[in-house]
């Protein structure tokens, strides 16, 4: 087994040969199969929309604006009720479900979904079956 190229934010997998080319997306995106693309998801409330960079959530409290996910620069989305309580990561990190954190992958692992799972490497490195 061997690594290949990460795919580019906002796709959370994508085709081996194409890194731009999604097969699903982030959390926060709709997966377009047409154009394989992600779009960012948009919250509208009362005729007004915003759509929200990664690290951040629209504003419970201002309509039209982005709050600030408060854990780390690791958090690609959190919790609307709690700022503090990440549910999705940046990639080269992943969620512990325990505390809601963002929590770096291992040393060579660029993508993963726990300490010992590893599913992209990072450059220089190979996964080990």
């Amino acid at each position: 087994m061997t690594c290949v190229v990460n795919c580019q934010s906002p796709c959370a997998t994508c085709f081996t040969t194409n890194p731009s080319a999604c097969t699903s997306c982030l959390f926060g995106y709709t997966f377009n199969s047409q154009s394989n693309a992600c779009t960012s998801q948009t919250t509208c409330t009362n005729e007004v929309c915003v759509t929200c960079p990664l690290g951040t959530i629209p504003s419970t409290s201002s309509v039209g604006t982005c709050t600030q996910c408060t854990q780390s620069s690791n958090c690609a989305r959190c919790n609307s009720a709690n700022v503090t309580s990440c549910v999705s990561c940046l990639n080269g990190y992943y969620l512990n479900t325990n505390s809601s954190t963002c929590v770096a992958c291992s040393n060579g692992c660029a993508v993963c979904t726990s300490a010992n799972h590893c599913i992209t490497c990072s450059s220089g490195f190979t996964l080990a079956v």
